[in-house]
């Protein structure tokens, strides 16, 4: 690639030429990066959009396999990664990801298809499993809580103060109180920081 293309990095498109090859590098006004592009049958032409009819051409008349890349590649572009594994597998999931959608557009008739965006939203919500359940469990404040104090000096683990943790990292604290609600171990001074209780 001569020197004079591969270092364009100015807005604007510059030819070359050597014989029947056609080297040409353009960089618009919406573009972060320069497009380079080398053509054998088309002239060194700009249109009225100020675009390259290199580059016009291409767009209306490339193939499947390029627009398949750029489906691919405008949701899922590949972060940098020293393991060739995980690259595989990323590419693979947004590679199934883009055929599921396209299959989902095709069989959506009764009711109105979502946008790229928001199919990806959902799968990655549905995975994760974000999605608030349809019927929550009933919540109760620190207000609802009342330490019981357990039978025959029996204690469990606070569940607010207590962890027990791996490799002997965490602090076990024993607690000789429950909460009324969930019937976990819990002292009296954490009543008030008790706010993940669920009634079982």
């Amino acid at each position: 690639m001569p020197y004079t293309v591969k270092n364009a990095d100015h807005q604007g498109t510059v030819y070359m030429r050597r014989g029947d090859y056609l080297c040409m590098s353009h960089f618009g006004e919406e573009d972060k990066k320069p497009v380079r592009m080398l053509s054998t049958i088309l002239p060194a032409q700009d249109l009225s959009s100020g675009k390259p009819r290199a580059i016009s051409s291409y767009n209306r008349n490339m193939g499947a396999v390029d627009l398949n890349d750029g489906l691919l590649y405008s949701y899922g572009k590949q972060r940098k990664c020293r393991k060739v594994w995980k690259k595989m597998l990323m590419h693979l999931f947004f590679r199934i990801l883009m055929n599921s959608y396209i299959l989902y557009k095709k069989n959506t008739s009764r009711q109105k298809v979502k946008s790229r965006v928001e199919y990806i939203r959902t799968v990655i919500e549905a995975l994760a499993g974000t999605k608030k359940p349809s019927n929550p469990r009933r919540r109760f404040t620190a207000k609802t809580v009342m330490p019981i104090t357990l039978p025959q000096k029996k204690e469990k683990d606070c569940c607010v103060c207590s962890s027990r943790l791996r490799h002997g990292r965490g602090t076990r604290r024993r607690s000789r109180t429950i909460c009324s609600l969930c019937h976990r171990g819990l002292h009296r001074q954490w009543q008030g920081r008790h706010v993940d209780c669920f009634e079982q």
